[in-house]
């Protein structure tokens, strides 16, 4: 695995054959074999039978499913495991933000407009599934307009896991203050002004999040400067 990490073996890189791992790392067959049943389980090689082992393209969905299970084990509960995750989102989608304010692209600021003109048709129609997918995919384009490709991944890796409570949300708001909070980030983002696209995250979050603690888990709403 660290021949591959240190990008000794690119994706498409065909493995050396079992003897030939053997003679290299000094070890024996079954080693070599269990070694290699285990970078497939990892999704970082792929063995076609007849042909050889070959270098994976690294899949987001081999690592949703890997960090989902290690999320699941790590929580002590299901509620605990919904705080921990929101709270993970409060830190990152906030940083996003900010960097976005600093970095989007023309492109990238009008893919944000298009997701947000895509989530006004979807409430003016009453339409809540399409407008979930809608703010799903605002938040995406806000951590992909940051251009922190580590950021983007880890965000990724979480809002598939959320999506449950992210759907009582929304339905709990029949405003759709959501898709006012979004256009304010936007418009931060837009002027270039990383603080005002950070506190606007930031409020924006902390709003949904007081719908899923008070609502949704039966908790007091944040104030701010605390968590509950």
């Amino acid at each position: 695995m660290s021949a591959i990490i240190a990008g000794e073996y690119r994706p498409g890189d065909q493995l050396p054959n079992l003897e030939e791992l053997a003679v290299q790392y000094r070890a024996g067959r079954s080693v070599v074999r269990e070694a290699v049943r285990s970078l497939v389980a990892r999704g970082l090689v792929t063995v076609r039978h007849g042909e050889g082992t070959f270098v994976k393209t690294p899949q987001i969905e081999d690592l949703r499913e890997s960090l989902s299970v290690m999320i699941h084990l790590a929580a002590p509960d299901n509620r605990q495991l919904q705080l921990a995750l929101m709270d993970m989102r409060l830190v990152l989608e906030t940083a996003a933000a900010w960097r976005a304010a600093e970095r989007a692209t023309d492109e990238d600021l009008a893919d944000l407009s298009r997701v947000l003109d895509s989530a006004g048709t979807a409430i003016a129609s009453g339409d809540t599934d399409t407008f979930l997918e809608a703010d799903i995919r605002f938040h995406a384009l806000v951590a992909r307009a940051s251009h922190n490709p580590v950021l983007l991944l880890l965000l990724e890796v979480v809002t598939p896991l959320l999506r449950g409570l992210r759907h009582a949300t929304l339905q709990l708001d029949p405003e759709h203050t959501s898709n006012e909070g979004h256009d304010a980030i936007l418009s931060a983002i837009a002027r270039r002004n990383p603080a005002e696209a950070e506190a606007e995250a930031r409020r924006h979050l902390e709003s949904m999040m007081n719908v899923l603690y008070v609502h949704v888990l039966g908790l007091r709403p944040v104030d701010g400067t605390r968590r509950t």
